[in-house]
């Protein structure tokens, strides 16, 4: 089975599933104990945000907190800005 058919075969199951199986994923590459630590929190936050019990920012909102706190310093527009955190440059 390819990693492809694992993928679609993956995205069928339900959300609940799918948090379970990318722990397990996650955990069988980390390496040290605080990169474990860092991921475990991670998917804590994603497993709050899934399950309703904290609110997620929109894009916006995050891109706008990020202004505030570290106004274009490294780019002009906030559309350079969003290609920044995107990774698309």
């Amino acid at each position: 089975m390819s990693a492809a058919d694992v993928s679609k075969a993956a995205f069928e199951l339900p959300a609940d599933e799918r948090l379970e199986l990318a722990r397990r994923l996650v955990e069988s590459v980390a390496a040290p104990a605080t990169i474990n630590e860092a991921m475990a929190d991670g998917i804590r936050r994603i497993e709050d945000i899934a399950a309703g019990r904290v609110k997620g920012l929109t894009e916006e909102q995050f891109l706008t907190r990020l202004r505030n706190i570290y106004g274009n310093k490294t780019t002009g527009d906030s559309q350079s800005l969003t290609s920044d955190l995107r990774g698309d440059r």
